[in-house]
Formats: structure tokens, sequence, C-alpha cells
């Protein structure tokens, strides 16, 4: 009895627009859940290692950061051929010709052997440089997403991050 007082609850809300409980109607309307939005996620693409990410939409303001090539921005709107974008913390403008919807080529086809983890605490740079700047510190044992190798440094993925770290001090992760 209990399935067929649903079955037709259901029926009910659906037809009428309306709330049913057993007997009562209630004058609320009735909302289907809908699926969360999904977010196109757009790439930062280019032959430099950083783009910057200006205060406006003018390449004459102010850089409050820079975007390490790879990293994953929101979009949110299209400004006199810049985009506006949501970066870590941060929210600014990016040249056009420098993000993309298309997974970068040379992460497309990451496989299980590019999975890491850190050997010890270590600084992820900007640049593969011992005198780059210091985006963040990987944890020891952190897993990280090794994107591809280059002069002794590791371009690696870590949470949100983007950066190179010393090829030593990734390992093969164990299972």
């Amino acid at each position: 009895m209990a399935t067929t007082a649903a079955k037709e609850t259901t029926k009910v809300a659906s037809e009428t627009g309306k709330m049913v409980t057993g007997e009562q109607e209630s004058s609320q309307k009735f909302v289907p859940a809908q699926a969360p939005e999904e977010k196109t996620p757009y790439f930062v693409m280019g032959d430099a290692q950083n783009y910057p990410l200006y205060q406006s939409a003018d390449k004459k303001s102010k850089v409050i950061a820079n975007v390490p090539v790879f990293s994953v921005v929101q979009v949110t709107t299209d400004t006199n051929g810049m985009k506006k974008v949501q970066y870590l913390d941060k929210t600014g403008y990016m040249t056009k010709e420098n993000i993309s919807t298309q997974v970068p080529k040379e992460i497309e086809n990451i496989g299980e052997e590019a999975v890491a983890q850190t050997n010890n605490d270590v600084a992820m740079r900007e640049g593969a440089s011992e005198d780059a700047a210091q985006i963040t510190t990987v944890p020891k044992d952190s897993p990280v997403l090794v994107l591809k190798k280059v002069d002794g440094y590791a371009l690696v993925n870590y949470l949100e991050y983007i950066g190179y770290v010393p090829e030593s001090s990734v390992k093969a992760m164990q299972e």
C-alpha cells in the first residue's frame, strides 16, 4: 500500500505542480531536482612557462599573478579580447590566445606511470630552476602527476598547483 500511495503522490505532484501528502494538498510548487551546472575547464596554453593574470581587462594594468602553463582556470566573461578568469583565489583577466578548452597535447595521454609521490618536502617553483619563484611546498609522500621532465626538473600537478620540482624528488607510486 505504501508503494501505491507514493506513486499516486508522484503522479498528482507532477500533474498539478503541487506537493501532495496523503489526502492533503500543499500550495508549494513541486520543483524537480536539477543536475548541477557543469563548468567547462579551460587550460592555460602556450610556449612560455607562465602567463600574466591582469587586474583589469587591459594589458597595461597590474599583474596580480603569474599562471603556469597547463593550469586549469574558470572563465566567467569575455571583455575587450580578454577573458575574465578565476585562478586559485584570484580573479583577473587573461588574453584569449592563451586560454583553450582543448586538453593540451602534452598532458592528454598521461598514463599510470606519470603518477608519482614526493620523497621529501619539496619547493614547487614557477620555472625549472632553483632561482625561480616558489609557488608552494609539496609535503613528503604527496601524490603528484608528472606532466613532463625538463633539464633535471619535473613539471608536476599537485592539488590545484602546477609547477616544477627537482626530478630527483619524485618517485613512482608504491601500490
